[in-house]
Protein backbone atom coordinates (compact mmCIF):
# COMPACT_ATOMS: atom_id res chain seq x y z
CA UNK A 1 0.00 0.00 0.00
CA UNK A 2 1.52 3.48 -0.90
CA UNK A 3 1.56 5.62 1.70
CA UNK A 4 1.22 9.87 0.55
CA UNK A 5 2.69 11.12 3.86
CA UNK A 6 5.21 13.71 4.48
CA UNK A 7 6.23 14.03 7.99
CA UNK A 8 8.71 16.17 9.74
CA UNK A 9 11.13 12.97 10.05
CA UNK A 10 10.95 12.99 6.49
CA UNK A 11 13.01 16.56 6.49
CA UNK A 12 16.47 17.26 6.74
CA UNK A 13 16.77 19.76 9.55
CA UNK A 14 19.38 19.41 11.78
CA UNK A 15 22.22 21.79 10.42
CA UNK A 16 25.18 18.98 10.50
CA UNK A 17 23.06 16.70 8.30
CA UNK A 18 22.39 19.73 5.68
CA UNK A 19 26.32 20.64 5.68
CA UNK A 20 27.56 17.05 5.23
CA UNK A 21 24.81 16.92 2.09
CA UNK A 22 26.47 19.93 0.36
CA UNK A 23 29.33 19.04 0.95
CA UNK A 24 29.54 15.33 0.29
CA UNK A 25 26.92 15.01 -2.38
CA UNK A 26 26.30 13.70 -6.03
CA UNK A 27 24.36 15.73 -7.85
CA UNK A 28 22.66 15.96 -11.44
CA UNK A 29 20.08 18.94 -13.16
CA UNK A 30 16.55 18.38 -14.25
CA UNK A 31 15.80 21.87 -15.05
CA UNK A 32 14.33 23.97 -12.91
CA UNK A 33 15.31 21.69 -10.34
CA UNK A 34 19.22 20.36 -9.06
CA UNK A 35 18.96 17.70 -6.92
CA UNK A 36 21.50 16.79 -4.17
CA UNK A 37 22.09 13.40 -2.75
CA UNK A 38 23.81 11.27 -0.91
CA UNK A 39 23.65 7.55 0.47
CA UNK A 40 22.96 8.31 4.40
CA UNK A 41 23.98 5.82 7.33
CA UNK A 42 22.02 7.47 9.85
CA UNK A 43 19.37 5.21 11.92
CA UNK A 44 15.73 7.17 11.22
CA UNK A 45 12.86 5.30 10.68
CA UNK A 46 12.39 6.85 6.96
CA UNK A 47 15.17 5.72 4.02
CA UNK A 48 14.56 9.24 2.41
CA UNK A 49 15.47 12.39 4.07
CA UNK A 50 14.84 15.63 2.16
CA UNK A 51 15.75 19.38 1.76
CA UNK A 52 13.61 21.95 -0.55
CA UNK A 53 15.16 25.35 -1.23
CA UNK A 54 14.18 28.02 -3.30
CA UNK A 55 16.85 30.85 -3.11
CA UNK A 56 15.53 34.41 -2.81
CA UNK A 57 18.44 35.40 -5.52
CA UNK A 58 16.44 33.61 -8.41
CA UNK A 59 12.75 34.16 -6.70
CA UNK A 60 12.34 37.53 -4.65
CA UNK A 61 8.44 37.67 -3.13
CA UNK A 62 8.25 34.90 0.06
CA UNK A 63 5.02 34.64 -1.36
CA UNK A 64 6.23 32.75 -4.57
CA UNK A 65 8.84 31.60 -3.29
CA UNK A 66 6.50 29.09 -0.68
CA UNK A 67 4.36 28.74 -3.56
CA UNK A 68 7.00 26.82 -5.34
CA UNK A 69 7.86 24.72 -2.12
CA UNK A 70 4.36 23.44 -1.33
CA UNK A 71 4.56 22.10 -5.42
CA UNK A 72 7.92 20.49 -5.19
CA UNK A 73 6.72 19.27 -1.86
CA UNK A 74 3.16 17.74 -2.45
CA UNK A 75 5.16 16.51 -6.24
CA UNK A 76 7.74 14.34 -4.11
CA UNK A 77 4.85 13.55 -1.81
CA UNK A 78 2.79 11.75 -4.38
CA UNK A 79 5.17 10.02 -5.68
CA UNK A 80 8.01 9.10 -3.39
CA UNK A 81 7.00 5.46 -3.76
CA UNK A 82 8.90 5.22 -7.13
CA UNK A 83 11.93 5.83 -4.79
CA UNK A 84 11.16 4.45 -1.71
CA UNK A 85 10.37 1.23 -2.39
CA UNK A 86 13.23 0.27 -4.13
CA UNK A 87 15.27 1.40 -0.77
CA UNK A 88 13.41 -0.74 1.42
CA UNK A 89 14.34 -3.71 -0.51
CA UNK A 90 17.88 -2.48 -0.49
CA UNK A 91 18.33 -1.54 2.97
CA UNK A 92 19.79 1.68 2.08
CA UNK A 93 18.86 5.30 3.59
CA UNK A 94 19.35 8.70 1.01
CA UNK A 95 19.09 12.25 1.47
CA UNK A 96 18.21 14.26 -0.92
CA UNK A 97 18.22 18.48 -1.53
CA UNK A 98 15.88 19.80 -4.20
CA UNK A 99 17.36 23.18 -5.13
CA UNK A 100 14.95 25.23 -7.64
CA UNK A 101 17.10 27.45 -10.15
CA UNK A 102 14.74 28.62 -12.33
CA UNK A 103 14.26 32.12 -12.29
CA UNK A 104 10.14 32.15 -12.67
CA UNK A 105 7.67 29.80 -11.44
CA UNK A 106 6.31 27.45 -13.52
CA UNK A 107 3.34 24.85 -13.14
CA UNK A 108 2.88 22.25 -11.24
CA UNK A 109 2.65 19.79 -13.93
CA UNK A 110 5.89 20.87 -14.97
CA UNK A 111 7.73 19.99 -11.37
CA UNK A 112 5.58 17.20 -10.89
CA UNK A 113 7.27 15.48 -14.32
CA UNK A 114 10.92 16.73 -13.07
CA UNK A 115 10.56 15.06 -9.47
CA UNK A 116 9.24 11.76 -11.55
CA UNK A 117 12.20 11.94 -13.81
CA UNK A 118 14.10 12.82 -10.83
CA UNK A 119 13.10 9.93 -8.98
CA UNK A 120 13.01 7.38 -11.76
CA UNK A 121 17.09 8.42 -12.17
CA UNK A 122 17.88 7.96 -8.42
CA UNK A 123 16.47 4.64 -8.40
CA UNK A 124 18.32 3.81 -11.62
CA UNK A 125 21.38 4.83 -9.56
CA UNK A 126 20.89 2.81 -6.71
CA UNK A 127 20.48 -0.43 -8.84
CA UNK A 128 23.99 0.71 -10.34
CA UNK A 129 25.71 0.67 -6.98
CA UNK A 130 24.37 -2.61 -5.76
Amino acid sequence: MKKFTFNKIERICHKKEIETLFYHNKSFLSYPLKVLYRYSDIQDDKNIKILISVPKRNIKKAVNRNLLKRRIKEAFRQHKFILSNHLDSTNKKMQIAFVYIGKEIVDYGVIENKIILTLQRLTIDNEKTN
